[in-house]
């Protein structure tokens, strides 16, 4: 354990680029921003890894210059004005440090450097003062051993990041072609277009058409126990639906993605018994031609609604991902509104429409993964394998369930984050459990009928 971390340098990095100027946050800023308001956090994305053989505190600097110059987004700060709004501020040129660390030969570097990695993740960032990506090099014995790299969430989201990673650690970079992608200044500008009105009036009449109906409350009513009481995250891993999905897609011609999908909406509509099924998906928008190239944040809620009761899973399959569909089509939208109209709906209705459940699928190369067709009596050597850990609180959890896919390239690792108020222990580990069974049996059996609800 590291008691007193020293930063014994820093090594200054100057920048310049393109696409300065300051105006609106676009929605994709806007939407993410309300969840970091909410949470009370940055939300950041903080890695801690060895350095690659003969990686030096050059390579770090100039790798940080590259993203520094090439993408606006790194470059933009936020400007708080005096009436209350919030504007961004692309700036053309600037400074950064890399924070150095330097450790005797007795100390542990990749403890110093995961000891740097959870301070830069824990520490809210400075969003007026401060750029939106910090970076540390941890050196033993002069040379260069770990590094630390954090990015605050409203600089990129999950696809906007793996975006980003492709073209830093492309083996040429100075061979790149000059960025075409539409940024955050950009979208914000379109966005108070005709054609941008447009686009989210017809989101917000969808979400409307769908708030009017849809049951008030996600899960049944609060559990008066305080031994169960509080917000916590849990990790599920199970290799056995890692080699399950890709047959099951291939044998019925549908994406990974919506398979979990289908199991995640099978399985909760048994542990609370809804129907229909609603929950909030994230959307990360790129399949829309203007943004596909941006690492800018442009993910943004969509609003699933979808019966499963007595369906088969391949009648859930089908009936998910036409449902789905139309959910990510209506996913970009002026999120402000969206609270406007939620509140008028909700006021309208005399309830307070709960939709704090949220499915978030964020595999980047999900359908590229492949895996030798596998056999029933495979799948099942490998379910003891599956392991379930309530791993630590979360106490700024602003959903009652949040559903990670995470990007794991040999398994399926699910964090779960749930308010125990109102989703027991039991009934969480009965959800996540409740997906393996479902996709090991659509495996299994195609025709079987998911089992009665709890």
């Amino acid at each position: 354990m590291v008691e007193t971390l020293v930063i014994t340098d820093r090594i200054r990095v100057c920048f310049s680029g393109h696409g300065e100027g300051a105006g609106e946050m676009s929605w994709g800023q806007q939407a993410i921003w309300r969840v970091m308001q909410e949470s009370r956090s940055s939300i950041i994305q903080g890695l801690a890894s060895p350095a690659p053989p003969g990686f030096t505190a050059e390579d770090m600097a100039a790798e940080l210059r590259f993203i520094m110059n090439r993408y606006p987004t790194m470059r933009t700060r936020l400007r708080f004005e005096a009436d209350g709004t919030t504007r961004q501020v692309v700036e053309a040129e600037g400074e950064i440090a890399i924070e150095v660390a330097d450790v005797d030969s007795g100390e542990d570097p990749a403890e110093v450097a995961a000891a740097i990695r959870d301070r830069y993740t824990r520490t809210v960032f400075d969003y007026a003062n401060e750029w939106p990506v910090r970076i540390a090099l941890v050196r033993r014995d002069g040379v260069l051993s770990h590094v630390v790299r954090a990015f605050c969430h409203l600089a990129s989201d999950g696809m906007g990041f793996a975006r980003m990673a492709a073209d830093v650690f492309h083996p040429d970079r100075a061979a790149l072609p000059a960025p075409t992608a539409v940024d955050a200044l950009d979208q914000a500008r379109w966005q108070r277009t005709a054609a941008g009105l447009q686009q989210s009036n017809n989101a917000l009449r969808y979400w409307e058409s769908l708030l009017r109906t849809i049951p008030a409350r996600r899960f049944p009513a609060p559990v008066d126990d305080a031994n169960t009481r509080g917000r916590w995250q849990v990790e599920f891993v199970s290799p056995a639906m890692h080699l399950a999905i890709p047959a099951v897609a291939a044998r019925v011609g549908i994406p990974t993605s919506s398979i979990l999908l289908t199991a995640f909406v099978l399985s909760l509509s048994r542990v609370t018994g809804a129907d229909p099924v609603v929950t909030k998906v994230l959307v990360s928008n790129r399949f829309r031609a203007s943004l596909a190239k941006t690492v800018s944040p442009i993910a943004q809620h969509g609003l699933l609604v979808v019966d499963v009761n007595g369906a088969s899973f391949d009648e859930a399959l089908t009936r998910t991902q036409r449902v789905a569909m139309r959910t990510y089509k209506h996913a970009y939208y002026d999120p402000e509104r969206l609270r406007e109209l939620m509140a008028r709906v909700s006021q309208e209705r005399g309830e307070q429409i709960d939709l704090a459940c949220l499915y978030n699928d964020r595999r980047t190369n999900a359908e590229q993964v492949t895996v030798a067709a596998p056999t029933e009596a495979d799948i099942h050597a490998i379910l003891p394998d599956t392991s379930l850990r309530w791993a630590f609180p979360t106490p700024n959890l602003n959903e009652k369930l949040l559903i990670i896919i995470n990007d794991k390239p040999t398994t399926i690792a699910i964090t779960a984050m749930v308010d125990t108020d109102h989703l027991t222990p039991n009934r969480t580990e009965a959800l996540l459990r409740g997906m393996e069974e479902t996709i090991v049996a659509a495996f299994d059996s195609p025709a079987r009928a998911p089992a009665s609800r709890l």
